[in-house]
This record gives C-alpha cells, sequence and structure tokens, in this order.
C-alpha cells in the first residue's frame, strides 16, 4: 500500500477532478461504471470521497488517518479495512484520470498492476483516450515523487517534534507561524516539475497557532502533564522541560527539573530532548556542567535526525571547546545536518568549502551548499550565494543575480546583505544606479548591525554636508567593529565636525582601528602625539606609531617615519634608513616624500652619495605630483644645470608657475 503516492497524485489534479467537470460531478456513481461490479465504489463511498474533495481535503493519507474526513459521515467508508480502503481509493481515482484523458489505458492497467498487485487488465479502453506519458515515464516519475513525499514527511515530523514543544513558551505563535509558511504550501521541483507535497502537521500547526491567538496557551498534541511524561511520551518531557526552563504556563523557573525532563525526552527518543538535554549539560544549567556528556547527547541527538543537534554538534568540532579542534569532523555533521533540513548546516559547510577547512577548497560546492540554506530560508545564505555570483566564485559571475540575492538576505534581516546591496545601487552592478536607494540599503545595513553599512551610510551623510549624522554613523560604525569606521570617527573627532572637538576621544578611536590594522589611523595617532593633542606630547611614541602605520603600508605615515629619521625626531637620525620609507611612500603617490628624497640625492645628505640626475627626475615626479616646493626645487636644477641641462627660461617659468598658485617662495626674482 502506498498511501502518501496517492496522496500526492491526488495533489496533482485540479482542487477536485470531479469539481473542475461540472454537472458531470454530480453523478458520482457513474463515474467508474468501466470497473467491474466487485471493484466499484459504493455510491456511499464515492460520495463521501467527493465530500473531502469538494472540502478541499483531497489527501489519501488524510482519509486514511481521519484528519479532515468525517468517518461517521458513512459507515459503509468505515467498515472498510486500510488495505481495501487503499485498493478501493486507488482504483477510483485511477479510473477518474483515465475518464478525464490524463492516463491512456495502458498506463492506467500498469499502474495497477505495479501498486495494487492485480494481474488481470480492469480497465476497458476508454473512448478516445488523450495522448499520454509513457508509462514507463509515468511510473519512474511517480516513484520519484512518492521518495520525495516520504523525505519531507520524515523532516516535516521532526521539525513538528520541535515546533509544538517550542509552542508552549513565549513567543511561540513565531515558530508555529514559521513552520506554517515552510509547509503549508510546500512543493518540491520532480523531474522537472514542480509537485505540490502534503504536510499533514501544517493543520496540527494551524489549530494550535488559532488557540494561542484565542489567549489560551498551546496545548501540546500527545502530551498530557507529567503523566503523559510519565507514561513515556517524550513530547511531553520536552515540553514540560521547555515550561520548566522559561517559567512558561504557570511552571515556575527551574533548571534543575527542566534538565532532568530533557534528559527523560532524550531517554524516550525526542532528538530535541537530546538537543535540550545537551545544551544543559554545555552550558552547566540546572546540571553539573558536564562536556563529554553534552557531546554524546549532540551526537546522539544528531543520530537520530535533528538537524539543529547536527548543527550545533558540528559547531563544537569546528570550536574544539569539547573536543580537539575537528574540522573534517564539523563538516561531516554540517552535512548531514544540511541534509536533515538545517540551513545554518548547510551555510556552515559551504563557509568550509569556501574557505577549504575541514576539506579541500571548492567554490562550486560551497556555492552549491550556499544556494540550499539560501532556498531554506537562510538570510545568511543568500548574502554568501550573492557574494558568489558577485565575484564569479564557483559560478558564473552574475550581478544581475547577485543583486537579487543580497535583495534576498537583506530582507531577511542579513546586514551584510544590505550592504552590499548599497554598494550595487551606488555603482549600478546588476541594478538601475540608484543613489537614493543605496542610502537606504546602508541605512539598513547599519541599523541591521553591519559596520560597514553605517561607515557608507555616514559617508552619504558627510557628502550632503549632514555632519551630525555622518558623525553618529561613523561612532556606530566603530563600535560594530569597523576598523575604517573607527578611522573616520576618530576624524570628527579630532576636527570637531558633526560634534564637540575632543583629541582624547580621537585618539582613542585611532587606538583601537591600528590595533585592528587601519594603518592610517596608526598615522594620525603618531601625529597626536608629535603635537600633543588629546595626549602627552611624545617623539619617541610617534615614531612608533609612524613606524608601525609605515609597516602597514600607509604613505602618509611612511613619509613621516622618513623624516622622523632624517631629523632623528624621537628616533636616531637615521638618513640612509628614511630612504626606504621615502621611496615607499614616494611610489605610492606622496608627492612630498618624493621631493625630500631629490632632496637627500640633490645634496648627498648623511653619507648618502650624491645623485643630481636622480634627484632632478625626483622633482619633477614630485613637481608633476601637485608639490609647489618640488617645482621650485626643480626650478633651481635647471637655473643651475644640476642633472640636467640648463635652461634659464625654463626655470622662470617653472618658478613664476609655482608663484602664482601660492608657493611664496617661487616669488619675486629666486635665482639671485
Amino acid at each position: 500500500m502506498r498511501p502518501m503516492l496517492i496522496s500526492t497524485l491526488l495533489f496533482t489534479l485540479p482542487l477536485s477532478a470531479h469539481a473542475a467537470r461540472g454537472k458531470e460531478a454530480e453523478a458520482p456513481g457513474a463515474r467508474c461504471a468501466v470497473l467491474k461490479p466487485e471493484q466499484r465504489l459504493s455510491d456511499a463511498q464515492q460520495s463521501q470521497i467527493d465530500a473531502a474533495l469538494k472540502g478541499g481535503m483531497v489527501g489519501f493519507g488524510s482519509i486514511s488517518t481521519s484528519v479532515g474526513v468525517d468517518k461517521a459521515a458513512s459507515t459503509t467508508f468505515q467498515t472498510l479495512s486500510q488495505d481495501a480502503l487503499a485498493k478501493a481509493w486507488f482504483i477510483y481515482q485511477t479510473c477518474v484520470l483515465q475518464d478525464t484523458g490524463m492516463l491512456d489505458q495502458a498506463t492506467a492497467q500498469q499502474i495497477i498492476k505495479q501498486y495494487m498487485g492485480v494481474t488481470e487488465p480492469i480497465l476497458p479502453a476508454a473512448p478516445a483516450p488523450a495522448p499520454a506519458p509513457s508509462s514507463a515515464s509515468f511510473l519512474a516519475h511517480l516513484q520519484h515523487i512518492d521518495e520525495v513525499q516520504t523525505r519531507v514527511a520524515a523532516e516535516a515530523e521532526q521539525a513538528w517534534t520541535i515546533v509544538k514543544g517550542l509552542a508552549t513558551r513565549s513567543g511561540g505563535d513565531r515558530h508555529l507561524k514559521s513552520f506554517i509558511a515552510r509547509y503549508e504550501s510546500y512543493s518540491e521541483v520532480v523531474d522537472g516539475t514542480e509537485e505540490p507535497i502534503e504536510v499533514p502537521q501544517v493543520r496540527q500547526a494551524q489549530a494550535m497557532l488559532k488557540q494561542l491567538a484565542g489567549g489560551a496557551p498551546a496545548a501540546v498534541p500527545a502530551a498530557g502533564g507529567g503523566s503523559a511524561c510519565d507514561a513515556g511520551d517524550a513530547a511531553a518531557c520536552l515540553a514540560l522541560g521547555e515550561d520548566a526552563y522559561y517559567g512558561d504556563h504557570g511552571a515556575t523557573k527551574d533548571l534543575a527539573k527542566a534538565a532532568a525532563l530533557y534528559e527523560k525526552a532524550c531517554a524516550a527518543g525526542s532528538p530535541g530532548g537530546c538537543f535540550a538535554s545537551g545544551y544543559a549539560l554545555y552550558k552547566g544549567e540546572g546540571v553539573a556542567e558536564d562536556g563529554p556528556g553534552a557531546l554524546q547527547r549532540f551526537q546522539q541527538s544528531c543520530d537520530k535526525g535533528d538537524s539543529q543537534g547536527c548543527y550545533f554538534l558540528g559547531t563544537v568540532y569546528r570550536r574544539g571547546d569539547l573536543v580537539p579542534q575537528d574540522l573534517a569532523s564539523a563538516v561531516k555533521v554540517w552535512l548531514k545536518g544540511c541534509d536533515a533540513g538545517s540551513e545554518k548546516a548547510c551555510n556552515s559547510a559551504g563557509d568550509a568549502y569556501d574557505a577549504g577547512e575541514g576539506v579541500s577548497k571548492d567554490f562550486a560546492k560551497s556555492a552549491a551548499l550556499y544556494e540550499k540554506a539560501c532556498d531554506a530560508g537562510s538570510a545568511a545564505g543568500c548574502f554568501n550565494l550573492g557574494y558568489a555570483f558577485d565575484n564569479g566564485r564557483g559560478v558564473s559571475e552574475d550581478p544581475a543575480k547577485a543583486a537579487g540575492l543580497y535583495q534576498r538576505g537583506c530582507e531577511g534581516g542579513n546586514a551584510g546583505a544590505c550592504s552590499n546591496l548599497g554598494s550595487m545601487y551606488a555603482s549600478g552592478s546588476g541594478v538601475s544606479k540608484d543613489p537614493v536607494a543605496a542610502e537606504k540599503s546602508w541605512k539598513q545595513a547599519c541599523d541591521g548591525g553591519s559596520g560597514l553599512g553605517c561607515l557608507r551610510f555616514g559617508e552619504v551623510r558627510e557628502d550632503a554636508d549632514d555632519l551630525a549624522a555622518a558623525a553618529k554613523a561613523y561612532e556606530s560604525s566603530c563600535s560594530l567593529g569597523s576598523a575604517s569606521g573607527c578611522f573616520a570617527h576618530g576624524e570628527m573627532l579630532a576636527s570637531g565636525w558633526g560634534r564637540a572637538k575632543d583629541p582624547a576621544a580621537a585618539a582613542k578611536a585611532w587606538s583601537q582601528a591600528c590595533e585592528d590594522g587601519n594603518y592610517a589611523s596608526c598615522n594620525r595617532l603618531g601625529d597626536l602625539y608629535d603635537s600633543g593633542e588629546g595626549v602627552t606630547k611624545d617623539f619617541t611614541m610617534s615614531a612608533r606609531y609612524y613606524e608601525r602605520g609605515c609597516q602597514g603600508g600607509s604613505p602618509d605615515a611612511c613619509f613621516n617615519y622618513g623624516y622622523a629619521l632624517t631629523e632623528g625626531r624621537g628616533v636616531t637620525a637615521n638618513v640612509k634608513g628614511a630612504l626606504a620609507p621615502y621611496e615607499d611612500s614616494c611610489n605610492k603617490g606622496k608627492s612630498s616624500a618624493c621631493n625630500n628624497l631629490a632632496f637627500i640625492f640633490a645634496n648627498g645628505d648623511g653619507g648618502v652619495p650624491a645623485d643630481l640626475g636622480r634627484a632632478a627626475g625626483l622633482y619633477r615626479q614630485a613637481c608633476d605630483g601637485g608639490s609647489l616646493t618640488a617645482c621650485a626645487n626643480l626650478a633651481s636644477a635647471i637655473w643651475r644645470g644640476e642633472g640636467l641641462p640648463a635652461d634659464p627660461d625654463g626655470a622662470k617659468a617653472l618658478w613664476a608657475d609655482a608663484c602664482s598658485r601660492g608657493h611664496e617662495p617661487a616669488c619675486g626674482t629666486p635665482w639671485e
């Protein structure tokens, strides 16, 4: 008997095969007249089925389990055994499919032969049969549907066991709504066709939600309080444990009692009970902390197919806090949790393949897992999949897909997705360029806890001269851990933009940013120690921060460190040692560093051999980069013919230009 198969088959029809054919539905007795007398349903049986169909209750699983059908309405229907009912229902429905042209005679007979054990043809040829798919392909399709239905039924039952326990605590309606939203109109693509899948537990969830809406505490199905738990009802033990843990439904909050009930639920076979018991042991809540015991319960939970247990077990292996870190085992149980329906486990497994932790790096595999997580409702999974399409990471680069996935992630509450979506609106990548939408997305990202989102929102507000809003956004960005946000926050504090000037607070912000790898902040902190603003003046500290900033790649810090070495400011003077930081800064576009480096080669300072040709070239580079001092120095070199041919007129033109642009030493007759 394959009730799940029949249920799925029925769901592929319009709401009712009879109702879809208008007045012909009024004669259900004639519907299967082509059957032999001993194989026909009685009029009473067919009427009962029609009533169920017209009421929208169209699954055999529902009828066979007495859910949604009033058996008392038909004594004949009640007296059928489950096997007889299944056979009668199957033959009847196959007849309907043939009669409506959805199956030809050969296909209908083969279906009945395979699934019902009938060895002789029982359906005579129907007049003018409609074309139908081959029996082999149709049967294979039905078998595939049956496999999907079986898998989904198992997943839903596991989920329902947890949800009906969670429904008894505060905010339980949220879990019920989530379950209903996931399974109420559930469907999966099977062999290229989207097939609806029946999940009977949805009706129970809807009933509990209705009860909660009426102000009454949710009653847990099959749980009869302590007596039911004592009788071995795992769900009742878990529900009572939750009441004791949260102090819900008049229960006194009692962690010890909760831990004992969780353990009892686990022993009675509840995967959720094993997880809850493991968590109590892990945290030492109501019971002595017991790492090995917690690990055992998490393992039991996962082994019983609890997706949450597998996810948490994988996280334990990843962290290495109960056992030595074992990245390979973490991925293994995450994949199991993913297959059991945990979107978090899918996303974590995707992260492992993306980073090559515990497995070989495989961007295609990580993208597939992120897709599974996203499809299961993980906002983080949608964000990660969007990033994959945004950067061609394991999939073909597709900005439009990336934008759509970022949108889904953002709507699901992932702040990173909102931030990236804002960047796409700002650049017009994958979407039409829209500065307003970009700002809105960045604001949403900031409100959701994205430091980068706050930084970008602050930049937009600063560009709009809304310095107060910008300062607030930068402060939020810094508090959320963004080193760049701390740099910007320090700039606002040091300058007094958008808030009161506070160099001491700026020093604190830059110190945090410098520690977190923002090397421009190291340079700015060095400036404060050099000037004594907000901190005690200390050239040694300033040189130390300049050096650190230079090592991190800040051109400003390299210039300042080179100057400190040249002048012996906070460090032992070392002109030769200044060459490297000056050159690094010059190569990164710092024109003042090119000028100072040229000055050393022009004068042969500090034991550095003079090189007038190189000096002239560096003066030219610095002048072209905007240094007016370098332009004046280049004019002097040209005037004297040092490192390049003398050209008095050219020199005068350079001085005049530098003077006109505000460099006072170039004015008058500097050649005299």
